[in-house]
């Protein structure tokens, strides 16, 4: 599905009008957790985390995958049994998940534009978007 790419506004009811969508205490609450995440969350850990009320976790699936389709929250699948959520817009990264503790470090790619443009001549594809993910363990763990 093709997003606008949205910039995270300077408050979450902004950032939820641009994309016409209703504000509602739960989606300015998951939004200003997200915000405040050093690292992608599951919508459990949002729960835990965020000023939602009584929402329960249903809720949080529904209002997630809303702003997913509407492009100001992404979606990771890290092969963890469960989908993580972080704001969409400002740079584009990816991911390293630590196979052992669990981090997830946002990692620049320099070369990535290379990479794609040898990808989509060597198959004669039109890239229109693509998630890099990478596994394995962390520095710390490494030396653990």
């Amino acid at each position: 599905m093709d997003h606008q790419h949205v910039t995270p506004a300077i408050t979450p009811e902004i950032t939820l009008r641009q994309v016409s969508l209703r504000v509602t205490a739960i989606r300015v609450g998951l939004l200003h957790a997200l915000r405040r995440a050093k690292e992608p969350h599951s919508a459990a850990k949002l729960l835990q985390t965020g000023k939602l009320g009584q929402a329960n976790e249903t809720t949080i699936y529904r209002a997630l995958e809303t702003m997913t389709e509407a492009g100001i929250v992404r979606k990771l699948e890290l092969g963890r049994g469960h989908a993580l959520y972080e704001l969409a817009g400002g740079m584009h990264h990816h991911h390293f998940s630590c196979e052992r503790c669990h981090t997830i470090t946002a990692v620049d790619i320099p070369t990535e534009r290379s990479l794609l443009k040898t990808i989509s001549s060597k198959y004669k594809v039109s890239i229109r978007d693509h998630a890099i993910e990478l596994f394995g363990l962390c520095a710390k763990c490494r030396t653990a």
